[in-house]
């Protein structure tokens, strides 16, 4: 068949373009179709600090009134893949293992997410490997350490330290003695009550931007460095 103003080579080009994008389309149809969610919660034992590891699923710490550690796993699947969960936990550490089996066509039908409720004034560690890692409300010391992710932070927490290899660290450190925010490539945003304190900033190749009251003998410390990405260190007084 001829199309008169179209080229032959032109044409298959055209055709097979279409039938792509009509094969995508009908697949995220079919994936959005038959995507489902299931949640499940456990309760943990509490002690006085946690360790939490997690390698493909995003983590969601939330610091309250307490005492125990509550565990919500959302999965989420469809017909193209569906979420493996492996959860341990021993002597305050929690492992969190998310993989897929399937087609695994689009990403976000086949996750696992994670919220940890823990008791307030409980220390907490967790490091992520290819995760979002969110802290909320924490007052105990905090360390967060994402491979590839982003960080938030929004908590009162005396004594925080937030890293990521790559990926953007956000924090609100409300009461703070010590905050530390290191990324190797990643813009990084920390936001502190309007007080004094002593400041270190270095940013290899970024903008700065540091509007907070600076003196080297106060005894509140910020640390804020990355080597490829802006930086921001504002009082939110």
């Amino acid at each position: 068949m001829a199309v008169t103003g179209i080229a032959r080579p032109v044409l298959v080009v055209l055709i097979v373009v279409a039938g792509l994008l009509f094969a995508i389309g009908a697949t995220w149809a079919v994936a959005f179709a038959t995507h489902h969610s299931e949640t499940h919660t456990r309760t943990l034992p509490a002690g006085a600090s946690i360790e939490i590891d997690s390698d493909h699923g995003d983590v969601r710490v939330v610091g309250g009134d307490r005492a125990d550690v509550k565990l919500t796993t959302k999965e989420r699947r469809s017909v193209f893949g569906r979420p493996h969960v492996r959860v341990s936990y021993a002597d305050g550490r929690l492992r969190l293992h998310t993989s897929c089996s399937g087609a695994e066509l689009f990403a976000n039908e086949c996750a696992a997410s994670y919220v940890v409720e823990v008791p307030r004034a409980m220390a907490v560690r967790v490091a992520a490997s290819a995760a979002d890692v969110h802290a909320e409300d924490v007052r105990g010391r905090l360390t967060v350490h994402v491979s590839s992710g982003d960080v938030h932070v929004d908590a009162p927490s005396p004594d925080i330290v937030a890293t990521a290899s790559s990926g953007d660290i956000h924090v609100h450190a409300s009461d703070a003695t010590l905050v530390r925010a290191e990324a190797s490539s990643g813009d990084i945003h920390v936001s502190v009550p309007d007080r004094t304190y002593a400041v270190q900033t270095h940013a290899t190749s970024g903008d700065q931007s540091v509007h907070v009251h600076d003196d080297p003998d106060a005894p509140r410390k910020l640390v804020v460095s990355t080597t490829s990405g802006d930086l921001h260190v504002e009082s939110d007084g």
